[in-house]
């Protein structure tokens, strides 16, 4: 029977914009195997390229969960509630954090979002990964704006936080760890206070699960693949959880396998290890 895999985009399929053939080669001979191939990701479904999709997939989970397409048609939207969000900006606000507000069809920045974003690009400036970062950052950037943000407010998949006059990921945590998901690091270029903040109770787990169920696929069935800690709780679910070679250390400490780094093929070699070509 084929399985289900659920594989993470930036770090596990992706670094930067580009996509080593050899993942692609994997992608594309795990489908014609007869196994199906999500995208879970921690993007907005608009920053989902063409590029990437392009590979082929079966569906697409973005937004850490909180958007799920099957067959190209959207099956499930979740949301941060409004006044947990006005909340919440206020509070990024107040710790002078930048932040990027996240829906399916559009992505807003928080006042201290540029700012930081041009701060980390000046202090890499000179290192190797310098023009990879800026080129991320551009794309972030250049994200489309919401016409109606005042209405977009009402619609937001989840928070991305990042920047700040002082450590700021344990303070969010304990004032909205209650009535959020939230996940550190999901940027590595960002530092370790960042974070993305999504709605109570969804994130890649409960996506796998969501799918899998929908589908009629036995959790004994499913595969998931990821490098950060948004990945967690679908490295936790599944009943093969691969870690990238360059994941996190936390990640890599749960996961049931890991792998070599993006750059030294290891999301092919995890496809041939769990026999999925």
């Amino acid at each position: 029977m084929g399985k289900i895999v659920f594989l993470d985009i930036d770090g596990t399929l992706v670094w930067g914009d580009k996509i080593l053939p050899s993942a692609l080669a994997a992608c594309r001979g795990a489908r014609k195997n007869g196994h199906l191939l999500y995208i879970c990701s921690g993007r907005p479904r608009l920053q989902i390229t063409d590029a990437i999709l392009s590979v082929g997939f079966d569906g697409v989970v973005s937004s850490g969960g909180a958007h799920i397409e099957m067959g190209g048609e959207r099956v499930f939207s979740a949301f941060i509630p409004r006044n947990t969000l006005d909340r919440l900006t206020d509070f990024l606000d107040a710790h002078g954090t930048g932040y990027m507000l996240e829906a399916s069809d559009g992505v807003t920045n928080g006042p201290y979002f540029r700012q930081h974003c041009e701060a980390l690009c000046a202090a890499l400036k000179g290192t190797p990964e310098a023009s990879l970062i800026e080129d991320f950052l551009a794309f972030l950037l250049s994200t489309p704006l919401p016409a109606e943000p005042w209405r977009y407010r009402d619609r937001v998949n989840k928070v991305v936080f990042m920047g700040s006059r002082d450590a700021v990921f344990d303070k969010v945590l304990r004032e909205f760890g209650g009535e959020c998901e939230i996940f550190r690091g999901s940027v590595p270029f960002f530092g370790d206070e960042c974070g993305e903040i999504g709605p109570r109770g969804v994130h890649k787990g409960s996506a796998l699960e969501f799918v899998a169920k929908r589908l009629g696929i036995s959790r004994e069935n499913t595969i998931a693949i990821g490098d950060s800690d948004n990945d967690r709780k679908m490295i936790e679910y599944a009943a093969l959880g691969i870690a990238m070679g360059n994941g996190a250390e936390g990640l890599k400490q749960i996961a049931d396998y890991v792998t070599g780094p993006i750059g030294e093929d290891g999301l092919a070699r995890a496809f041939e290890k769990c026999g999925l070509v």
